[in-house]
């Protein structure tokens, strides 16, 4: 490293060039130096210079590391546009934005550009939640990052769904441009060198979604139908072949889905908009990979979009709520069974009347591991001033026995809870 920093590259195995492409001869260089990042040789490394070497990123170079993919959509809240607040001019030199769409003077391709930018490729002037998001998170992680954003104003959710999802009036053009967009970003030469797919990144790592103005009860969307489609939007972005979609997965597997809350008492011409703030916070309890985020408190001069200030405040807490990951909330499929984060952890149950001196077979909606399981067994109803109590009897991975040993009929719950199930 001194004989790089005095500038004597032959002597410390350092090879120099413009760029990978111009990395003709690296004469056997243990070390290439490009746009002052060093990179090592590494035959399984992501990066190819033009004589044919294989090079990985230098775990000495302090910006180093596998790249992080953003992808952020929704309606103009995401957009963003308020001038009157927030600081809208911050560039972090590691965070580079896509642009899909170019207007006049523009190309197509990552800019390194703040929302206040000359090469800012969405509103020309304004603020943006998801820009501060990604500065956070580079911060934080000194690793470079890359958002992909598509939003647009009035766009109902069905619209993020493959062909509109069904939904009468929908056609689906924000799942198809936010496709195009995620498609074109990952074969595209990245300022930091090589491509997205050549590091491995073939799906977005965190998910940012700001959306249901548009999906509020005076447009005709009732809460159960957005969340529905939601859910189904989020699968599809995972799997995009369970929406009879050909497109490549838009988000991985575990990826964290961030959803930012409507403004609190927005309105329309006088009608709601934040009617979809209780399937927002129904989608936090239930969904392990889903966390919303507060919008209490942020301020708005239309009553419907955030100002500047609010849509800077918005981007941090949205970074603020990846503490909450990995979430295990529950998700009760049905009254007799809890799942949290997915696993099986309580069967619960109620029996009809066991009559006096009988024996009543419950009958398990999942098959056990093993018979060691004990269920806890409430005497709801009986007969008796002096009641007797219900009796635990035979056990199997299917079944078990509750024994009215008593004189009267009863009735009992029973539960069964930190098991392990098949």
């Amino acid at each position: 490293m001194a004989s790089i920093q005095a500038g004597v590259y032959p002597a410390a195995g350092v090879a120099p060039a413009l760029s990978f492409g111009t990395a003709t001869n690296t004469n056997g260089a243990l070390y290439l130096l490009i746009g002052g990042r060093l990179y090592i040789s590494d035959e399984n490394g992501p990066f190819q210079s033009a004589d044919g070497r294989r090079w990985a990123m230098s775990s000495m170079d302090s910006v180093g590391g596998r790249p992080i993919l953003v992808f952020a959509t929704g309606q103009s809240n995401m957009l963003g546009h308020s001038v009157t607040s927030g600081d809208r001019r911050t560039i972090n030199g590691q965070v580079w934005v896509w642009e899909q769409i170019p207007g006049a003077g523009q190309t197509v391709g990552w800019k390194l550009a703040g929302p206040d930018s000359p090469d800012w490729p969405f509103v020309s002037t304004g603020n943006n939640l998801a820009y501060h998001f990604c500065d956070m998170l580079q911060r934080a992680t000194g690793r470079p990052v890359y958002l992909v954003m598509h939003a647009a104003g009035g766009q109902p959710i069905a619209e993020w769904l493959p062909g509109g999802g069904g939904v009468a009036g929908a056609t689906g053009h924000m799942f198809s441009t936010c496709n195009a967009a995620l498609t074109a970003a990952r074969t595209a030469t990245l300022p930091t060198g090589g491509t997205l797919a050549s590091w491995g990144v073939s799906r977005a790592d965190y998910m940012l979604w700001h959306q249901g103005e548009a999906d509020a009860d005076y447009r005709g969307t009732t809460g159960a139908q957005w969340i529905q489609r939601f859910r189904s939007m989020v699968a599809t972005m995972r799997d995009p072949a369970s929406g009879g979609s050909s497109a490549d997965p838009f988000i991985g597997t575990h990826a964290p889905v961030l959803v930012g809350e409507l403004l609190h008492g927005g309105t329309s011409d006088g009608q709601p908009t934040d009617d979809r703030n209780a399937e927002i916070a129904r989608l936090d309890r239930e969904e392990p990979l889903v966390a919303s985020v507060s919008s209490r408190g942020l301020g708005s001069l239309d009553n419907l979009h955030f100002t500047g200030a609010a849509l800077q405040e918005f981007g941090w807490r949205y970074f603020a709520r990846l503490g909450v990951f990995p979430k295990r909330v529950p998700d009760e499929s049905n009254v007799e069974a809890v799942r949290i984060a997915g696993r099986l952890t309580r069967l619960r149950g109620l029996t009809g009347s066991i009559a006096a001196g009988t024996d009543h077979t419950v009958t398990l909606p999942v098959a056990m591991a093993n018979a060691g399981y004990v269920p806890a067994l409430t005497l709801l109803n009986h007969g008796a001033s002096t009641p007797y109590p219900p009796i635990l009897g035979t056990r199997t991975t299917t079944s078990f026995v509750i024994r009215n040993t008593g004189g009267q009929n009863m009735t009992v719950a029973w539960s069964i809870v930190d098991l392990a199930a098949t």
